[in-house]
């Protein structure tokens, strides 16, 4: 079967110059602590023993906590000034074209919306939070 997909992928980038072929990726930390999505790859040494995956990859540590709920909180508070904003332009149009509020549209999601509710899954896909090493 794996020589099977090697040729198979091998063909897709002879014609195409791409793969179907999804990676099965997983969550780590990186240098700052902070959860990273990252393919789960074939190494010749285990991730434990090799010295560049040391410096790249950290374990959860203690110390992480208060950086971690910092990030957090410049992720929520930029979420709200997307929102505060979002709720000055719909007031700023109401009082501009006399137009009722449910006339609207509905506050769509911005970049910091999406990163905040990311970050919130990687941290509970990771699931090392709170482990003493």
């Amino acid at each position: 079967m794996k020589v099977v997909r090697e040729r198979n992928i091998a063909v897709d980038m002879v014609e195409r110059g791409e793969t179907d072929e999804v990676t099965p990726r997983k969550y780590a930390r990186n240098v700052f602590g902070l959860p990273i999505n990252t393919p789960v790859l074939e190494h010749h040494k285990p991730k434990h023993e090799s010295a560049r995956s040391k410096k790249m990859f950290m374990q959860y540590r203690p110390w992480m906590d208060k950086y971690s709920a910092l990030y957090e909180e410049k992720l929520r508070l930029q979420r709200n000034r997307e929102f505060k904003q979002h709720q000055r332009y719909q007031k700023k149009v109401m009082n501009e074209f006399d137009v009722k509020a449910e006339d609207l549209p509905a506050f769509k999601r911005g970049k910091a919306s999406g990163k905040l509710e990311r970050y919130v899954k990687s941290l509970t896909q990771l699931n090392d939070h709170g482990q003493r090493k």
